[in-house]
């Protein structure tokens, strides 16, 4: 499932953003031909956010994992 894109800065690239299962990938592509190219390859979690630097040579992005913790308290009295 593809998840997100972005076109870098000058144009020739798309960097997509891919989940499959429970890993997030990030992927390049270049309209121009060549075949994609994976940039990570995570055995969980998820990609938050990811931007082309200005340059269009980096990437920068944030991966980790989401948690929860459920809490039950009963019989609870206020003294």
């Amino acid at each position: 499932r593809l998840r997100s894109h972005a076109w870098s800065p000058d144009g020739k690239r798309i960097l997509l953003q891919r989940r499959l299962g429970q890993q997030d990938s990030l992927w390049l592509l270049d309209p121009g031909g060549g075949p994609p190219v994976t940039l990570t390859q995570f055995k969980s979690g998820q990609i938050a956010e990811f931007r082309w630097a200005r340059d269009s040579k980096s990437v920068v992005f944030t991966y980790g994992s989401e948690g929860q913790d459920v809490v039950l308290i009963t019989d609870f009295r206020q003294e």
